[in-house]
């Protein structure tokens, strides 16, 4: 008899797929899901979702792969991502907290003056403010500054005057 799938969030599925790319093993992804509240993120069910994502090759490693783990050339840790879709379906907390990560890698390569990692840094700031701003709401906007409406208020005030000059006869108000 199959075994049936457990269901993990969105945002748990996510993080594992992250920390399995990073080459974490299956007792720290479970750990790590188990910290966040992930019902049903066991060892054994992390080594099986490993198995599913990677094949054989991959779920018995205890340890990351180095080849893995290395930080990106510009500096930034190696658990931002890169890839536009990622970004896309990341929520807005973690888009922040990345962004920060990447303000923090940037003030890094500034005081050892890798000018090539600042270049880098600061393309993959512009792609997460882009995200953040996707993600963010537009604010509301404000009727009373569109000029049309600017217009249709200085009518108002006008043909308001003209009737209570008529209803007082026509005396002028000084």
């Amino acid at each position: 008899m199959a075994r049936k799938k457990t269901i993990w969030p969105a945002s748990a599925e996510r993080k594992f797929e992250r920390l399995a790319k990073k080459g974490r093993s299956a007792q720290d992804i479970a750990r790590e899901l188990t910290e966040d509240g992930v019902a049903g993120a066991s060892a054994a069910t992390v080594g099986r979702r490993l198995r599913e994502l990677f094949g054989d090759r991959r779920a018995g490693k205890s340890s990351p792969d180095p080849a893995i783990m290395t930080a990106p050339r510009d500096g930034a840790p190696a658990d931002i991502p890169t890839d536009p879709d990622e970004l896309a379906q990341a929520p807005l907390e973690e888009l922040r907290w990345w962004l920060d990560s990447v303000k923090d890698a940037y003030a890094k390569a500034e005081a050892d003056g890798n000018v090539a990692a600042q270049a880098s840094l600061a393309g993959r700031a512009r792609d997460f403010l882009a995200a953040i701003q996707k993600h963010t709401p537009p604010s509301p906007p404000d009727l009373n500054a569109a000029p049309d409406m600017i217009a249709a208020a200085e009518r108002c005030v006008t043909m308001l005057f003209k009737k209570v000059d008529r209803a007082v006869g026509g005396r002028t108000w000084s």
